[in-house]
């Protein structure tokens, strides 16, 4: 009997793993493809403004949330490896970068 129980969990257990293929399968793409924009935007000198269009430049001085100040882009922290994607403007907008 427990063969019996042991053959059923590995069928399901193998069942579901192949339902959830595509749904990793999407997660990794998406995944690959905001990794990619965040290289092309850690590469730009600067990005406008959504409200004003005024250039954010973004290697500049910068204090990550773990208390480190550099001056490099504030997209990344060089320290504790912290990765952002949003950066402030000075009329006050937070400016998405990707």
């Amino acid at each position: 009997m427990s063969d019996r129980l042991r053959l059923t969990d590995l069928l399901i257990e193998g069942i579901l793993i192949l339902l959830a293929l595509p749904v990793l399968a999407l997660r990794g793409v998406l995944r690959l493809r905001k990794t990619q924009r965040m290289i092309a935007a850690m590469r730009q000198p600067a990005i406008a403004c959504r409200t004003c269009s005024a250039p954010i430049p973004l290697a500049r001085m910068a204090t990550c949330t773990c208390g480190w100040t550099e001056a490099s882009t504030v997209l990344a922290c060089s320290r504790c490896g912290a990765l952002f994607n949003v950066v402030r403007c000075s009329c006050g907008a937070t400016n998405t970068v990707y």
